[in-house]
């Protein structure tokens, strides 16, 4: 077997073993310490020096064709894996796209991942980072949505499969907390999956705090929203609810034109149903709960009419006390 020429460099001396046929067989290129008969073009077995398998050593700066190159020479492209120095010391990744060599990705020897436009400085664990102009659009076409850059898939081809993101951090006593962010696949020839919010609630045990549907329906403390945008298992607090309908608020009951139902009628049907009119009956409230929104304009109604029966009766009153004044004012005269 030849010898390398000192100084030619990983891929220079890389090429000439390649290039050099062995004794052992003829029309074969290398082979080293095969342990049986070998037809390949390139057959190397055993530790190597010092337990290595294939040491491929490099002197001097960093250089984009300095490392481990694959190329293909028909189209002028190829890929090249060499250690780098510098701030960010690691192994770096680098890909020629036709016209240029650049980085895609570099792990550094702190052990960060930098993949994409922050490769050769990573600021976390796992830094990916694009400069894509593609502006995302909500109802975008396509494979995937405008603006993506990290993709997650399960091929299972079953349903009720997922694919999730898994988070876990440890607290002080040792216990791995963990929770989960991902989709499910559901049954049926459209693409309708859910978002689904998990988390670990004992040793062994997972609990789904939120899913968000396809149609947009979100159910919390619950898989299921029904027929609910939103659907709350459990209590909801907030400082402030606001509720817009399109419907017409009680500021009828005003109209001169509007029938004010006499207290008598009022009393009668009280008797029977055992609720006001135009109130939902306990009943009906057990079965299919109440709208808040409709619920406020009704009780604003019984409220306004409620008020003009309190203006007609004090109208009366003072009808009435008039008259009483009138007789007291007569008795005195005489």
């Amino acid at each position: 077997m030849k010898k390398l020429v000192k100084g030619a460099g990983i891929f220079g001396g890389l090429m000439c073993i390649l290039a050099v046929k062995t004794a052992t067989a003829q029309n074969e290129y290398i082979q080293v310490n095969p342990t049986q008969a070998q037809t390949a073009n390139f057959w190397i077995t055993g530790l190597g020096k010092l337990g290595n398998g294939i040491v491929l050593p490099k002197e001097g700066s960093d250089a984009i064709l300095l490392g481990l190159r694959f190329t293909n020479l028909a189209e002028t492209r190829g890929a090249n894996m060499q250690l780098t120095g510098g701030p960010n010391p690691g192994l770096a990744t680098w890909i020629h796209d036709g016209t240029s060599w650049v980085e895609r990705m570099r792990i550094t020897a702190t052990g960060y991942v930098g993949i994409g436009v922050n490769a050769q400085a990573p600021a976390k664990r796992l830094d990916i980072a694009d400069t894509s102009t593609v502006v995302y659009s909500p109802i975008g076409t396509g494979a995937l949505p405008y603006g993506g850059i990290l993709q997650i898939n399960n091929n299972s081809a079953v349903d009720g499969s997922g694919a999730h993101f898994l988070m876990t951090a440890v607290n002080a006593s040792g216990y791995r907390n963990a929770a989960y962010i991902g989709i499910t696949s559901n049954k049926g020839t459209a693409p309708a999956p859910d978002i689904v919010f998990g988390q670990r609630i004992s040793g062994g045990a997972w609990g789904e705090a939120m899913r968000i549907r396809a149609n947009g329906s979100v159910a919390i403390g619950t898989i299921d929203p029904g027929t609910s945008k939103l659907a709350v298992e459990g209590t909801i607090t907030a400082r402030r609810i606001k509720v817009t309908q399109a419907t017409t608020w009680p500021d009828f009951v005003f109209d001169a034109e509007y029938k004010l139902p006499p207290l008598h009628e009022v009393e009668a049907y009280v008797k029977v149903n055992k609720h006001l009119p135009g109130v939902p009956s306990a009943v009906e409230v057990a079965k299919d709960g109440q709208d808040v929104g409709e619920m406020n304009k009704i009780l604003l109604q019984k409220i306004e009419e409620l008020t003009l029966h309190l203006i007609e009766q004090e109208k009366k009153i003072a009808a009435q006390q008039e008259q009483i004044n009138l007789l007291i004012g007569k008795e005195a005269k005489n």
